[in-house]
């Protein structure tokens, strides 16, 4: 059986719909990584830091925390985690974005595919777009779903 994509111009926007949602996949791997380095980087320096102050022989939570903070490397570490925060904010944005783009080219590929329900020489080609973009889970039979 010939492939859908044998008789369909190249110029569809199923491809840019894989391109969007491989992107999309691609943002959330991001997103996902630098969350957990955050959750990581975040927690142990908040348990160190609450060891610092157990640890510290000053009573003075002023001169602890001067003393925390004025370490370089204290500050790095603070530093690196709150730059990972931001990534995983920045990448949050991106995939918003791609999300709202895909959403409105599934919304359009849905109506351009729109047809009637008998079989007819171009209802296959159809049903093999359907189920070729329903294996990279992009739905383009129904609108709402």
């Amino acid at each position: 059986m010939a492939s859908w994509r044998e008789n369909v111009s190249d110029d569809t926007m199923l491809d840019k719909l894989q391109l969007i949602n491989n992107n999309k996949k691609s943002l959330t791997d991001n997103r996902n990584f630098n969350l957990k380095v955050t959750i990581i980087s975040g927690s142990l320096l908040a348990v160190y830091a609450f060891l610092f102050i157990r640890n510290h022989p000053n009573e003075n939570i002023l001169i602890i925390t001067v003393d925390f903070f004025g370490n370089a490397y204290h500050l790095l570490w603070l530093l690196t985690t709150t730059v990972f925060f931001f990534m995983h904010i920045y990448y949050q944005t991106r995939i918003d974005q791609e999300k709202n783009s895909l959403e409105k080219l599934r919304l359009e590929t849905i109506d351009h595919l729109k047809n009637t329900w008998y079989i007819n020489e171009h209802s296959h080609i159809r049903d093999q777009i359907s189920r070729d973009m329903e294996k990279q889970g992009i739905n383009v039979r129904f609108k709402n779903g």
